[in-house]
């Protein structure tokens, strides 16, 4: 879990310490050192740091879980049963438009969420799918992928490592796939104008996937 401008929601904590793990579970929460002059290369170093960890140390896969997502009790067991390179949980997107963190198209010029689609949302929900990432809220990454592939962010879209890594599966033949029964929670500060319009109040929320709403997605109160 990487830890950025000191945001620590006790949620995601929780989320991170109650999953379930018949076997060895180690946790890693990457702290302090950040540039304010370079937010996203803050970021990119923490993944590097956890990935060189996780290699020295011979761990078996990398699951990452970021400070703002809440994950479900079942999702690193879930992850793990998915048979591909790179496994995702499902959560939504803070800005902009709230979309599904599982894309059918991603490049560097455009992308399009699963729940843009909604015959196609409305299919897969609860299911294993192939997709073309993205996003390292909640994400199991395994061995050989690691040793493949250091992370990086992608200057040309602003995008963070999770663009980088989609990215850099796709041009090495890597399938990633998503659980979209692994439903995750995602902490947002601030809704925007965009919450303003809908009536919620400026207060902190949590946006959850979830299929029987009109947009794919409601917001909870904290």
């Amino acid at each position: 879990m990487p830890i950025v401008r000191g945001d620590v929601w006790p949620q995601a904590m929780d989320s991170m310490y109650a999953m379930e793990w018949d076997g060895q579970l180690d946790y890693l929460l990457l702290m302090g050192g950040d540039d304010p002059r370079t937010p996203i290369k803050n970021i990119t170093r923490k993944y590097n740091e956890a990935r060189d960890m996780a290699l020295r140390m011979g761990y078996d896969a990398l699951m990452t879980q970021e400070s703002d997502i809440i994950v479900p009790r079942d999702a690193l067991k879930r992850l793990a049963g998915v048979h591909a390179d790179v496994a995702y949980g499902l959560y939504i997107w803070r800005r902009g438009a709230y979309f599904w963190n599982a894309y059918s198209m991603f490049t560097e010029k455009r992308g399009r969420s699963i729940s843009r689609d909604p015959d196609m949302a409305r299919e897969a929900w609860g299911k294993v799918i192939e997709t073309k990432g993205v996003g390292t809220g909640c994400t199991l990454i395994h061995r050989h992928v690691l040793e493949a592939l250091p992370f990086r962010d992608v200057p040309s879209t602003k995008g963070t490592c999770d663009c980088g890594l989609t990215f850099n599966c796709q041009e090495a033949g890597l399938v990633q796939k998503h659980d979209l029964g692994v439903i995750c929670g995602h902490i947002e500060r601030n809704l925007g104008l965009e919450g303003i319009g809908k009536g919620y109040p400026q207060l902190p929320k949590i946006l959850w996937p979830d299929i029987t709403k009109e947009e794919f997605y409601r917001i909870d109160e904290i």
